[in-house]
C-alpha cells in the first residue's frame, strides 16, 4: 500500500516555479522528503504533511530557485519519507514532469500567480501556445509540440479584467 499518493501534478504535467504538489499522505511523523531533478542537478528538501493513522491531505509549493543548473526539461518529482529504522528511504513515488522555463523561456504558471493578478482568457488560451505560424487559422489554438516549425517562441497574454 503506497504511504503517498500524488494528486497534482500529474505524470507529463507542464510546471513552473514553484512547482504546486498536493496528495495524500500517511508517514511517520508527517514529514516528506523531495527531491525534483533530471540527472544533471537536483532540488533536495522537506515538507510536513498529514500523518498519524490515517491518510491526510497536503498541499505544498516547491521551489526551483534559479540557480539549478537542469539541463533537460524532464524533470522526475520525487517524494518519499525517511525510514525511522535506518534511515533509507521507503515508499518512494516518482513522478515525470515538464519544467516549463526550459522549454518556453519567461513561461509563468498561472497555477502559482495569486488569484488578484490573475487574468480572464479563453479557455483554449490558458495553455502556453507558440507563436502562429503563417496560414494558421486564428480560431484554433496552436499546441507548443506543433510539427510546423517556428521561427520563435511566445507565451499568449490575456487582458486583466
Amino acid at each position: 500500500m503506497a504511504m503517498i499518493r500524488i494528486q497534482q501534478p500529474v505524470a507529463f504535467d507542464l510546471v513552473g516555479t514553484p512547482i504546486q504538489v498536493a496528495g495524500e499522505s500517511l508517514t511517520f511523523e508527517a514529514s516528506i522528503s523531495y527531491r525534483v531533478g533530471e540527472g544533471h542537478d537536483e532540488v533536495n528538501g522537506f515538507f510536513t504533511a498529514g500523518g498519524g493513522v490515517a491518510f491526510r491531505q497536503f498541499q505544498t509549493q516547491i521551489p526551483i530557485p534559479e540557480t539549478a543548473a537542469f539541463k533537460l526539461p524532464r524533470l522526475f518529482l520525487q517524494l518519499f519519507e525517511i525510514s525511522a529504522r535506518d534511515g533509507g528511504e521507503i515508499n518512494v513515488v516518482t513522478l515525470p514532469i515538464l519544467y516549463g522555463p526550459l522549454i518556453l523561456p519567461g513561461y509563468r504558471d498561472t497555477r502559482s500567480i495569486p488569484s488578484s493578478q490573475a487574468t480572464r482568457c479563453p479557455s483554449w488560451r490558458r495553455t502556453t501556445t507558440a507563436t502562429r505560424p503563417p496560414g494558421r487559422p486564428s480560431n484554433r489554438p496552436i499546441s507548443l509540440w506543433s510539427p510546423t516549425p517556428t521561427s520563435s517562441f511566445q507565451a499568449r497574454s490575456c487582458v486583466s479584467r
